[in-house]
């Protein structure tokens, strides 16, 4: 495979949990979902907020760790392949630093399913991990060669819909709904929308839901019923269909996959690799 999976994790840390490394063959991949770390790298130091993204060549020493007094959440993977190194010179050309991704519950959605895969091992779980990892370096490769800055901002009227998308998901909502409560022709809408976050307004709109929904099934003993109709879909066999085209799996054997893996790590302090 262009991209081997080495280990994939999804970690809820506090202080005082660190990692330090260097001369590992490997990189990784680090996708801040909520709280706070810090990154030391390359003679930098980095605060990494939610919705941040990193990858480290760990050859190179390195330090990550949740500050005093903060919690830090993360999805990651380490991962080779002999291709990696030059898009990760890409990658890095306009100077090394954490960006913000245009779209964290894609990014999220990609790095919970090589999770998933790695947990299941089914039939092909290798070529389809390679794969996802491909989408997520093109993903990051785009944004710095279309920005050519490591940040990259969401137009004001775009952001606005995907905060209320963010609040209302569990209510009715549609292309139709949306536009016209932001003033927006939903043809406009739609196109500046896709332009942006790289999917439709629709799509956005499921992902939030199953991310809600895989939560509830990591978290929660609620039933299958009761978590479709808690993130706003009445049609319970239409989600199971969402959900299994989206993961791979429906949120039955998602959540029971999850819970026999042994999930996550509540924080600790040593040195991995």
């Amino acid at each position: 495979m262009p991209y081997r999976i080495q280990e994939v994790g999804d970690f809820q840390t506090f202080y005082p949990y660190y990692t330090e490394r260097a001369n590992l063959l490997s990189f990784q991949i680090i996708y801040s979902l909520a709280g706070e770390g810090h990154l030391d790298y390359k003679d930098m130091s980095f605060t990494i907020k939610p919705g941040q993204i990193f990858i480290i060549n760990c050859m190179e020493h390195h330090v990550y760790y949740t500050p005093i007094g903060k919690t830090w959440d993360t999805l990651w993977v380490h991962f080779y392949g002999e291709n990696v190194l030059p898009v990760f010179k890409e990658i890095n050309s306009y100077g090394y630093a954490p960006f913000t991704v245009n779209n964290k519950y894609q990014m999220e959605t990609w790095l919970r399913r090589i999770l998933t895969l790695n947990q299941e091992k089914s039939l092909g779980y290798e070529v389809q991990s390679s794969n996802i990892i491909n989408e997520i370096l093109t993903e990051m490769l785009m944004q710095v060669l279309t920005t050519n800055e490591p940040i990259t901002s969401v137009p004001k009227d775009i952001e606005a819909v995907i905060n209320y998308i963010e609040q209302h998901y569990q209510e009715s909502l549609s292309l139709d709904e949306l536009a016209s409560r932001f003033g927006i022709s939903k043809y406009h809408l739609a196109r500046k929308f896709k332009a942006t976050t790289r999917i439709t307004v629709n799509e956005f709109i499921i992902l939030t839901r199953i991310n809600f929904a895989k939560h509830r099934l990591r978290e929660s003993d609620d039933t299958v019923t009761s978590i479709a109709y808690e993130c706003g879909m009445n049609n319970v066999s239409h989600f199971i269909n969402l959900f299994k085209e989206r993961e791979g799996l429906t949120p039955l054997t998602y959540r029971k996959v999850w819970l026999s893996d042994g999930k996550k790590d509540y924080g600790y302090v040593g040195v991995l690799g």
